[in-house]
């Protein structure tokens, strides 16, 4: 027998039966209880389960992709990791994805990230390279904007210039956004596809609205922890879409 000490707590409760006897029975009665506030938890519960419990849910996937071999299916889209992760096209930089080149897959707009991909984070505005590439978007028919997961004031500093639509707080890979920006467009998913620099939210925010992915690497990394394991993440995909057109 194990004896048990509780400091703070009343472990033994003598109770009067109706034969007038005392019982001694074991409980374990709280001095106090702590006040939890209803909306406190509501408020942790709800960000518990919309935000952290989707990125567990993707990481946790991959993970097993990674390490298993096995392709897992996203039920709620019914697409492969594989497909859903892997982009359609790699370039090496923005303005190599050419208007001739969009034509040629039959694409009316083009959905754009701004942070590594047309510029790095601390450059606020565009420079005459970018702008000349969207004129020459702009010359051809191919309608352009801007989708970023930055906020507002970076966002608005960088299109000032560019007078393009824009939307800042995507919260890619979440696709709302990008159907917001279409509908405002007046184009279609089959009409449009989405340039980025990250598989794990511009290639997925597209691929689940069956898009097309254009992606080229990251102008100037973040070397944040954060930032490093999502680029391990994306290395098989970007091997399997190398193994997919070596022959291209």
């Amino acid at each position: 027998t194990h004896a048990t000490s509780l400091e703070g707590w009343d472990s033994t409760i003598e109770l009067h039966s109706h034969h007038g006897r005392s019982e001694n029975r074991s409980n374990i009665i709280p001095h106090s209880v702590p006040f939890v506030n209803p909306f406190l938890k509501k408020t942790f519960d709800k960000f518990i389960f919309f935000n952290l419990l989707p990125i567990f849910v993707i990481y946790g996937t991959i993970y097993m992709t990674i390490f298993t071999g096995k392709d897992f299916t996203m039920k709620k889209q019914r697409h492969t990791l594989s497909y859903l992760l892997t982009p359609d096209y790699l370039f090496d930089t923005f303005d190599q994805v050419t208007p001739d080149f969009l034509e040629s897959l039959g694409i009316r707009a083009l959905l754009i990230d701004i942070d590594n991909t047309l510029a790095p984070y601390e450059q606020a505005e565009p420079d005459e390279r970018i702008k000349a590439w969207f004129d020459d978007l702009a010359y051809f028919g191919i309608r352009a904007a801007l989708i970023s997961n930055n906020h507002p004031p970076r966002v608005e500093q960088f299109n000032r210039t560019l007078g393009l639509p824009a939307y800042a707080d995507c919260g890619k890979p979440k696709s709302k956004m990008l159907l917001v920006a279409m509908k405002e467009m007046g184009v279609f998913p089959t009409e449009t596809a989405g340039l980025g620099d990250q598989l794990l939210t511009d290639t997925l925010a597209v691929h689940r609205l069956d898009m097309i992915s254009i992606i080229v690497p990251p102008i100037k990394d973040k070397t944040t922890p954060f930032f490093k394991c999502k680029r391990w993440l994306e290395k098989p995909f970007l091997r399997r879409y190398h193994k997919l057109h070596d022959n291209d």
